[in-house]
């Protein structure tokens, strides 16, 4: 029988558009370093967090490999937290550089890998996935089963009901990314902060354990 385990989803879906000009990141959607000490509060739970996900998870165009993780990192222990990212892959100029991502892969292959990391009994996975798919038009019969709970950063441009066409909210900038698909290192940055902030609203909520 196969083991489950209580986790909390971070599921960031980013979109790419058919004129091959990427969605950018918003911050304040949800109100989620290396070296230092730091002293983790009693009420904060440790987090074991799997990032799960294709190219941009693994941080394809940062230049220290490390994309949204080293922010993110540094921005939890900071604030607290002792943190250990887990996954069966190591990449990035970060110490603790795992991660499950591998270039490439459709929602069903992420899926696949995430398997090889449940050893790990991670309490948070941040989900970034669907990018591949779209860019395929591949259908996702499976993408809404039940079993882990899911917090949506909403990315998707806004559709104008009038004339069907998408329509950017005015917060979205083309200065986070670098190609039609990954984010640059500024882009890499939004994408911590939007993790931060879920994360944090995660634990207020009690979803993390």
């Amino acid at each position: 029988m196969a083991q489950s385990y209580p986790l909390f989803a971070l599921w960031l879906l980013l979109l790419s558009v058919v004129s091959s000009t990427a969605i950018p990141l918003r911050t304040g959607i949800f109100a989620p370093v290396k070296g230092g000490s730091v002293t983790t509060r009693a009420d904060k739970v440790p987090l074991r967090i799997l990032p799960l996900g294709a190219s941009i998870t693994w941080g394809v165009n940062s230049a220290s490999g490390n994309g949204y993780r080293g922010p993110l990192r540094g921005k939890l222990t900071s604030s607290g937290w002792e943190v250990d990212m887990v996954g069966t892959k190591h990449h990035g100029t970060m110490k603790d550089d795992n991660v499950e991502a591998h270039s490439g892969d459709t929602i069903d292959q992420v899926k696949a890998a995430a398997q090889g990391s449940l050893k790990y009994k991670p309490n948070v996975v941040l989900i970034n996935a669907g990018t591949n798919d779209c860019r395929r038009n591949i259908s996702i019969p499976g993408a809404g089963e039940h079993g882990v709970r899911i917090v949506l950063a909403d990315m998707d441009p806004e559709t104008d009901d009038d004339n069907n066409r998408l329509s950017y909210p005015k917060d979205y900038t083309t200065n986070g990314v670098a190609d039609d698909t990954h984010p640059n290192e500024q882009g890499y940055a939004k994408m911590a902060n939007v993790w931060y902030k879920a994360i944090l609203e995660a634990s207020d909520r009690g979803f993390i354990h």
